[in-house]
């Protein structure tokens, strides 16, 4: 699933020039949906690679990888608030259709702001310009979740019997 979505960020989203203010990022999605009942080292292990290969494709040279990382963790922290310990403890995937769209939209938003937030100011690397990082952060996070709602919608369906 994360090569889909980095082809279709490379591909496709990259080369809409949409201005210094949004960029946009898809295979943050990726961290989202991770089973949680996989250990978290071997999540973060899984998001440095993915990092690493998000890097190579955007010439970062490790911002991707130590943003993957981070929000990552920050998922192990924040996903109680979101998933019941039972569900956890499954192959449990935290989707759209698994949480509901209230739930998704705010562990969507948590997770794509701190990518966001992060991957911004590192790549400016510096606090001169912080009001102006800060909105280019608020705006790319609020793209990236209109994106994934979209690629939600579009490619997860409720299993029949769910229903």
């Amino acid at each position: 699933m994360f090569i889909m979505l980095l082809l279709l960020q490379t591909v496709v989203i990259d080369p809409i020039n949409l201005g210094a203010y949004a960029t946009p990022v898809l295979y943050v999605l990726f961290i989202m949906l991770w089973p949680t009942n996989v250990k978290p080292w071997v999540t973060l292990v899984v998001c440095f690679a993915a990092g690493q290969i998000a890097d190579i494709f955007s010439a970062t040279g490790g911002i991707h990888s130590f943003t993957m990382v981070l929000t990552a963790l920050v998922r192990h922290y924040i996903q109680p608030l979101f998933v019941s310990k039972d569900e956890a403890e499954k192959a449990y995937e935290p989707n759209l259709f698994n949480l509901g769209y209230r739930l998704f939209f705010f562990y969507a938003l948590s997770l794509t702001l701190t990518y966001h937030i992060v991957f911004s100011f590192l790549e400016k690397f510096s606090f001169h310009y912080f009001f102006s990082t800060l909105a280019t952060a608020i705006i790319s996070t609020l793209l990236s979740v209109v994106m994934i709602f979209l690629i939600q919608l579009l490619f997860y369906r409720i299993r029949p019997e769910e229903v």
